[in-house]
């Protein structure tokens, strides 16, 4: 929407001690606000921010905690008023009236709370926790620290009990409610490894980065050349999304991302970027193999029972699957089935894992979003034919978000059957998937396949699917990343 789009910067939270935290996360430039749509930056920095202020404190300890159903549970009212006191207040915001009405429209169509997925969420949850930050801030100035609904609070080691007495009051006052079951206390220790296994694994992680940032360079300077680095890359058993990634390289936005990218590089390493060929980048991927995958045996080893210690592990064990699932042949994917079978909270990468493995894509039905959109894209690149669905056990009203997923991939072709099960707007969206013909309904009625059906008109469908496989790429869960494999270019 263009609203939602135009007007994000004028919409930021004006005072010091708004989300995003100042001492991380101020935004420096309308441009930057713009294109981020005051996305959070990623984990990792926050991660950084909070090792800094534990390092220059040794009595210091970490209070963490998350806020129970974060964005159903806002309350609309409240956040209403918090936005259209935020435009009122600004005297050069021109169509004020219309923001307002997009905004009250918005959440008028959410059941409750803030609804998920549009970009403005982030800047209403925002003005839903402005009381909360601010509080907390005034409690622990320089120490408080959030990443959407994860809270992190550093005090000392004697106040930690009164320090979550206290977050858990600020959040009733707003009627939010903290999540027990992710609410935990972490001495130093947990957050500041010292062990030559963490300095070995950033080093590994910043050469894939490093060669992953190489590799899309190379697809944005030759668009020409991407069958021919796709056959190389396939023969070599590597299963990156090369024709995803060279659409989203075709684009502008894209592309400044990129040059933004080399910028932070030194010259020399710009320059050597820029004159990879074809064979230095499958050179490159050979290399990161057995680097990762010794990153994982070791990560896979002694693993902490609970806390943030755990919580660590299991974001590096993940960092690395997600990763090596991309750069081994799927019938090389055995021993990462057993990492992501003996890890619980690893549950969905090893029903995409065994899904990929056996040809059995049944279990992922319960899946819609990033988990079956990477099943999609990895059976395009390393399977031919279609993997078995049992279709006996498909529930239309549940499984439909990812039959339309893995019709769109074009790897499957529900049976008649199945397709006379569905009820009409369901059908449609299966026709549309599939690249059939349709028509939409003459009145735009805020209905996905009527906006994309209006998309599709004059386009072809390759360019549709790929542009709509992009949408799967916040963020980095138990599900793969698949656009940028480090999360730090926001999705279009």
């Amino acid at each position: 929407m263009w609203l939602e789009a135009r007007y994000r910067y004028w919409l930021r939270p004006s005072s010091s001690n708004c989300y995003p935290h100042p001492q991380t996360f101020r935004t420096e430039t309308a441009s930057t606000v713009i294109d981020g749509l005051n996305r959070p930056e990623p984990a990792a920095t926050l991660i950084s921010a909070i090792r800094q202020a534990l390092e220059a404190d040794e009595t210091l300890e970490a209070v963490v905690t998350d806020i129970q159903s974060f964005y159903p549970s806002a309350n609309q009212k409240i956040v209403l008023e918090r936005f259209v006191e935020r435009v009122n207040a600004s005297d050069d915001l021109a169509h004020k009236t219309e923001i307002v009405a997009f905004v009250r429209s918005l959440l008028d169509a959410s059941p409750g709370g803030i609804p998920v997925g549009s970009n403005l969420s982030h800047v209403l949850g925002n003005l839903a926790l402005e009381k909360v930050d601010a509080e907390l801030e005034r409690a622990y100035p320089a120490r408080y620290f959030r990443y959407v609904d994860d809270i992190i609070v550093l005090c000392d080691r004697n106040e930690t009990v009164d320090a979550l007495r206290l977050i858990k009051d600020v959040l009733g006052a707003e009627g939010f409610a903290l999540n027990d079951f992710k609410t935990d206390s972490a001495a130093r220790e947990a957050w500041i490894p010292k062990s030559r296994g963490n300095e070995t694994f950033r080093e590994t992680a910043k050469r894939f980065e490093d060669f992953l940032l190489r590799l899309e360079v190379y697809l944005a300077r030759y668009p020409a050349r991407v069958g021919e680095i796709r056959t190389t890359f396939n023969a070599e058993g590597f299963n990156f999304p090369i024709t995803r990634w060279a659409a989203a390289a075709s684009q502008t936005r894209f592309q400044t991302f990129l040059f933004r990218q080399l910028r932070q590089r030194p010259v020399l390493t710009i320059l050597k970027f820029l004159a990879s060929d074809r064979e230095d980048l499958i050179a490159n991927a050979r290399e990161m193999r057995p680097l990762l995958r010794e990153e994982l045996h070791f990560a896979s080893q002694d693993i902490p029972v609970a806390g943030m210690a755990r919580r660590f592990r299991l974001q590096r064990i993940r960092y690395l699957l997600n990763r090596l699932i991309y750069l081994y042949p799927i019938e090389q994917h055995v021993d990462l089935i057993d990492v992501a079978r003996r890890l619980p909270e690893l549950h969905e990468t090893e029903l995409l894992l065994t899904a990929l493995h056996t040809g059995d894509a049944t279990p992922l039905l319960l899946l819609p979003g990033r988990t079956i959109a990477a099943f999609v894209e990895l059976w395009r690149e390393a399977k031919s034919g279609q993997p078995n669905i049992r279709w006996e056990v498909f529930q239309p009203k549940i499984c439909i978000d990812a039959l339309a997923t893995l019709v769109l991939g074009g790897v499957v072709e529900p049976p008649h059957s199945v397709i006379r099960a569905l009820n009409p707007h369901q059908r449609e969206l299966l026709k549309f998937c599939s690249g059939a013909p349709g028509q939409p309904v003459e009145k735009v009625r805020d209905s996905f396949v009527d906006e994309a059906r209006r998309l599709q008109n004059g386009r072809a469908h390759d360019f549709i699917a790929s542009l709509l496989d992009t949408r799967f790429s916040l963020r980095e869960s138990s599900g793969l990343q698949l656009f940028r494999l480090d999360s730090t270019y926001p999705a279009y």
